[in-house]
């Protein structure tokens, strides 16, 4: 099968991918994709080692991916352009909104308790002590006297009683 040899289609937003990423690198590009159109957003991606441009016009786009494509910045770094995914200049806030104040209280404490809260009171911790057969046991653990016999066993001290 011969491979198809489609051009993408343009859109609004380039990705620019260095030989060698730098900042200084970062910003002759954006010199220079200024001068190809009005630019929307520009951003350093540093942990992909790349830029993304977003043009308010696809035309703008085209003339900086025509432009631009396989040139240097500082000296021999080579720029590679794509296309990305078409961004919607909309002014709308595509962000999460915050919860009404009625939801708050079940996804986290608030920050000072409401007014009628009381404290509930804990019990104070065991003051019986330890059975005497364990006490009598850890004793002769402690003095190297201690020795199992299975016959000493009652069946409801059994381990193995089910």
């Amino acid at each position: 099968m011969p491979r198809s040899a489609a051009r993408p289609e343009a859109t609004n937003s380039l990705v620019v991918i260095f030989d060698k990423y730098s900042d200084d690198a970062c910003a002759a590009l954006y010199i220079k994709l200024e001068a190809c159109g009005a630019l929307w957003h520009f951003a350093k991606l540093k942990s992909f080692q790349r830029c993304l441009a977003v043009f308010h016009d696809t035309r703008d786009a085209q003339t900086a991916m025509r432009l631009l494509n396989g040139t240097t910045v500082l000296g021999d770094n080579k720029m590679r352009m794509y296309y990305s995914m078409h961004t919607e200049l909309s002014q709308q806030n595509n962000l999460l909104n915050v919860p009404d104040q009625e939801k708050l209280w079940l996804i986290s404490p608030p920050g000072s308790p409401p007014i009628d809260w009381r404290q509930t009171r804990e019990h104070p911790p065991n003051s019986i002590h330890l059975d005497h057969r364990l006490e009598a046991a850890l004793k002769e653990l402690g003095l190297g006297q201690f020795t199992l016999d299975p016959a000493n066993i009652s069946d409801d001290e059994s381990p193995w009683r089910c």
